[in-house]
């Protein structure tokens, strides 16, 4: 019983994985000033990108305006973990985040912090470090983690102005998010992969949360996937909806967004004028955690 009991935990690391194999993999470290860790195994270079913990943000779940720096805690007074910082990180800049991992779990993409042999172990260890990734996705942050120094890279947001300074309703001097800088300093962050599927994509907002498909159209964009259209959609559904034609099904495109997003992927179903790839439905229970 207890050898059926192992073989089935891992069985579940492997199906609720959120790494696609051969893709970007980008994870948030929830620091005093939270960082991401955004590897490209193409390149195999990693990209360091540091958001100052006094940036004003809107938080995901419908918490109001917040700094990012306090975004960790809030996730834990509400039982969510850093789910509300992942979430918001990708709502705020339009990144894709894969997974999150909390204060205890940084030293993993460092590659002079930790031997290797204490590095494995505080991977693989269940509960050895918080965050929502599995068993297999600890695996490969060992990867990003041995990355030389030559081909890791930071991404400075004030320096590209994607940040600005601002005096804050509390009188304290911090950060706002410049989206329109964002848009053209993150198509670094693009997914080769991804971009060679050539795969378009269509965003349907089915709720009454206005600029939803907006946010979500970023983050589909920085991914690599072009979008050639959003707007209302009329189907009521739960949560969200990766649907792809048949012949799309094993796309990583596809994957990749029903990870991404935590959405169901569904073969067929349409709409009428459909000219995409991939049609992404967003429902009510997407807009309460996005």
């Amino acid at each position: 019983m207890l050898f059926a009991g192992g073989l089935w935990k891992i069985y579940l690391s492997w199906q609720n994985r959120v790494f696609v194999s051969g893709t970007r993999l980008t994870v948030v470290a929830a620091q005093e000033n939270p960082t991401l860790y955004s590897y490209s195994p193409s390149s195999r270079e990693l990209t360091i990108i540091v958001i100052p913990k006094n940036t004003q943000v809107e938080a995901a779940g419908g918490y109001g305006s917040w700094s990012v720096g306090s975004l960790w805690d809030l996730g834990n007074q509400e039982g969510k973990g850093g789910e509300v910082l992942r979430n918001t990180v990708m709502k705020a800049f339009g990144i894709p985040v894969d997974g999150w991992v909390g204060p205890d779990g940084e030293d993993l993409f460092k590659n002079e912090a930790l031997s290797f042999p204490v590095k494995v172990f505080k991977a693989i260890s269940s509960g050895s470090i918080k965050t929502d990734l599995t068993f297999f996705d600890r695996l490969s942050l060992l990867s990003i983690g041995a990355v030389s120094s030559s081909r890791r890279g930071s991404l400075d947001l004030e320096a590209k102005g994607v940040l600005a300074k601002k005096r804050l309703p509390d009188g304290v001097e911090g950060f706002i998010i410049i989206p329109e800088r964002g848009k053209i300093v993150f198509e670094e962050l693009r997914d080769s992969a991804l971009l060679n599927e050539r795969k378009t994509a269509f965003v349907f907002n089915a709720t009454g949360k206005a600029g939803l498909a907006g946010q979500a159209v970023q983050v589909v964009s920085t991914l690599g996937i072009r979008v050639i259209g959003a707007g209302k959609g009329e189907e009521k559904i739960e949560d969200c909806q990766i649907r792809v034609k048949e012949k799309d099904s094993g796309s990583i495109s596809a994957r990749k967004l029903s990870r991404i997003f935590g959405c169901r992927m569904i073969t067929g179903g349409f709409t009428e004028s459909a000219s995409s790839d991939i049609e992404i439905l967003l429902g009510e229970g997407f807009a309460k955690r996005f």
